[in-house]
């Protein structure tokens, strides 16, 4: 059995799928606000991608407002909350409180550790167990998918039950079969006394 080799940290938007997506645009007021919209949702890996992106629209929208753009991006990769330091201090304190609530949020599984080691893969964020099935929770910040981490340790076990809690929703199209999905934000509200 093959182990898959996967470095998650350094995960980003694709630049071919950035410019497709932009491409979609009938228009330059359509454009601005697609590319203001992920300017915000992105973290700083994502923003170099994004800037690149937008770079490659010099012919159909003109120099100087696809200049604008890519200023606009740079200015908010200086934002320090775009920083990985910030978003895995970001995804430990959401660790942190899910398992403050365990019980509450997941009645029917039995909370055994944060950090579960899958050698060859990485660390599961939660682990639990529940009626000898493996529980594996994986928790993503900024609009990052929780998909090839889950898939990846899930391999090392039998019939695992796969979770992924983000901080925004995972769409539809996105989602797969096999998966649950939630985001923190729905979480702390079907707990009536969140623990913090």
């Amino acid at each position: 059995m093959n182990q898959l080799q996967v470095n998650f940290d350094t995960q980003t938007v694709s630049a071919r799928e950035l410019h497709e997506k932009l491409n979609e645009c009938n228009d330059f007021k359509e454009f601005f606000v697609k590319v203001s919209e992920y300017r915000v949702l992105f973290d700083y890996d994502e923003l170099r991608e994004l800037r690149e992106a937008v770079k490659k629209f010099f012919v159909k929208y003109g120099r100087e407002a696809v200049v604008y753009l890519a200023d606009s991006i740079s200015c908010e990769m200086t934002i320090p909350c775009k920083s990985l330091e910030t978003r895995k201090y970001e995804e430990s304190e959401i660790k942190k409180q899910i398992v403050n609530n365990f019980n509450v949020l997941f009645p029917n599984f039995e909370f055994i550790s944060c950090e579960k080691e899958v050698p060859g893969v990485g660390r599961i964020d939660i682990y639990a167990v529940c009626n000898d099935r493996a529980v594996i929770i994986e928790i993503k910040t900024g609009n990052k998918n929780p998909n090839a981490q889950l898939l990846a340790y899930g391999y090392n076990f039998n019939d695992p039950i796969l979770i992924g809690i983000t901080q925004r929703q995972i769409g539809t199209e996105k989602q797969l079969k096999g998966i649950s999905y939630y985001t923190f934000a729905e979480l702390k509200e079907s707990v009536e006394e969140w623990v913090i």
